[in-house]
């Protein structure tokens, strides 16, 4: 249940921005929703264009990463380089903050598309959690790190991010900037990890707040794989750097299940099924193994 591109991207930085721009996103805002505003059509042309000409992409991530690799931080550099192209100069703000006697938080971004007059507040993040319990509960989904959970995030977003601009110094701190704030839009991308035994037959259940078509995966804990090594997939581990887009051929490097299972026990892990067709290797799925005695 990877998500499938409408083309193939030869870089992985394409890849990715396809994957934040084009595949469901984890949660629907109702009208809160960003989405791009181009027709689709338009949109998968320009990712094309920039897979054909890379180097303004490539520019773009060296000059905004500072050093700074983490999964959350390259979301939004992928996600700023496209509001980057909607907006006139001047009329994108990424990063700003707001303080009174203490910092009260910052705004991921302040946008005005050219065809707007007012700015939009646009609060984004990319999740991965794994089902526990009761699964139509947002606090039964956990992050591999236990301490993250969707209930955690969802109450974050509505209670403080989206309601930033509605204090009295944010709204100084916005007109110091010139700016006028009339909307606010939240895009939480991800994936939802069911127990391998419910993937597998099928059975998902998850929050309302859900959307209905979100990317899928499976969990197990490491003394519950024999179904892994019964199968005919391989396997390859995934450092963070590849937990957006699916593998190409080329990034597919196998691993034995034995071999997982040992780099999971002390942490979870994140891993790609993978099949070879046709010649060539295919991500199938991707799953989290944990400890044994995760979450605790």
């Amino acid at each position: 249940m990877t998500w499938q591109p409408p083309f193939a991207p030869h870089n992985r930085a394409v890849s990715d921005l396809a994957w934040v721009l084009l595949s469901p996103p984890l949660c629907l805002f109702a009208k809160q929703q960003f989405t791009p505003p181009q027709p689709r059509s338009k949109l998968v042309s320009w990712l094309q264009h920039i897979d054909e000409e890379p180097e303004s992409l490539f520019s773009y991530l060296d000059s905004v990463s500072n050093s700074d690799h983490r999964l959350g931080r390259h979301f939004e550099n992928l996600l700023g380089y496209y509001l980057k192209q909607i907006c006139h100069k001047g009329d994108l703000t990424r990063g700003l903050r707001v303080e009174d006697t203490r910092t009260l938080g910052e705004f991921d971004f302040l946008y005005r598309p050219k065809t707007s007059t007012n700015h939009i507040h646009l609060e984004v993040a990319v999740k991965f959690y794994l089902g526990t319990a009761e699964q139509s509960l947002a606090e039964n989904w956990i992050g591999p790190n236990p301490e993250d959970s969707l209930a955690a995030k969802l109450y974050k977003t509505f209670d403080s991010q989206l309601k930033l601009s509605q204090h009295s110094a944010a709204k100084a701190q916005l007109c110091s900037h010139q700016i006028s704030v009339d909307a606010t839009q939240a895009l939480l991308c991800g994936k939802l990890f069911y127990p391998w035994k419910q993937f597998l037959a099928g059975q998902f259940q998850h929050p309302s707040i859900v959307n209905p078509d979100h990317q899928k995966g499976w969990w197990a804990r490491e003394d519950d794989c024999d179904w892994l090594a019964e199968s005919n997939y391989s396997y390859q581990p995934l450092d963070k750097r590849h937990w957006l887009a699916e593998l190409t051929s080329p990034e597919i490097h196998t691993v034995r299940v034995e071999e997982v299972l040992a780099h999971a026990q002390n942490r979870p892990l994140m891993v790609a099924r993978v099949d070879k067709q046709n010649g060539a290797w295919k991500e199938i799925d991707r799953g989290v193994i944990t400890p044994r005695n995760w979450p605790n």
